[in-house]
This record gives structure tokens, sequence and C-alpha cells, in this order.
């Protein structure tokens, strides 16, 4: 373990990740410095919303691009709720809804797909 502002003379570490080109890169910034973008686009005392909902929506739409509809029975997928509405927060979910339309065995195979196998597409 490092005690990162012990030896950076008060520095903290930010991760900054990139899951589409798996790399990520850390600097050391000043506590309490908003992340690069962020401070523009924030109200005066409101933290800013758009990288929230932006990244979620776009996961989401990852997740429908990497999804076999044929294999699964999907017919379509559908993104609803603050992610869509650009309302998305740190802690909000991703609410998804998929028209399915498919035998018992495609869904038993989706469902595994969605729980495990497309842990994948967070990487």
């Amino acid at each position: 373990m490092i005690d990162v502002p012990k030896v950076s003379g008060g520095m903290v570490l930010r991760v900054l990740m990139n899951a589409d080109e798996e790399r990520a890169v850390g600097v050391l910034v000043p506590p309490g410095k908003p992340p690069e973008g962020q401070a523009e686009e924030a109200r005066p005392g409101e933290p800013s919303r758009e990288g929230h909902w932006r990244w979620r929506l776009r996961m989401a739409e990852r997740l429908a691009a990497q999804t076999d509809a044929e294999r699964f029975g999907v017919v379509a997928m559908y993104v609803f709720g603050s992610a869509k509405n650009a309302t998305a927060g740190p802690g909000s979910d991703v609410d998804m809804l998929v028209h399915f339309r498919g035998s018992r065995e495609q869904r038993q195979a989706l469902e595994t797909w969605l729980e495990g196998g497309a842990s994948a597409w967070t990487r």
C-alpha cells in the first residue's frame, strides 16, 4: 500500500480508464479538483451529470450491439430512465427493456449470458 497524498505532497491519484481501448492512466491532481471537462459543464454549485448518463448510455449501446439477437430470440433492446433522460448520477443504474420473442431455451441462454457471459463487455 502507498499513501499517495503522503508521498506526493498532498496530491491524490486519479485513474482514467477507457474500456473500449482497454487502457488506463493514473495522474496526480490536487484534492477536490474535478475531472477534466467537468468544470465547464457543471452549473454553479452543481456537479456535472453529463459524464454519468453518457457513459451508461454507451455501455447499454455496447451491450445491445454485442447481443446475438438471433441466437437469443431478442427483437430489440431499449434504454429508459435516467440514462436515456440524461439525468443519471454516479449511483444510477441502467434501465433496459429487452423485447424477447423466442423459445424457453433461448430465454435461458439469454439470461445466462446477461448474468455472467456479458461481464466481458464491461472490461
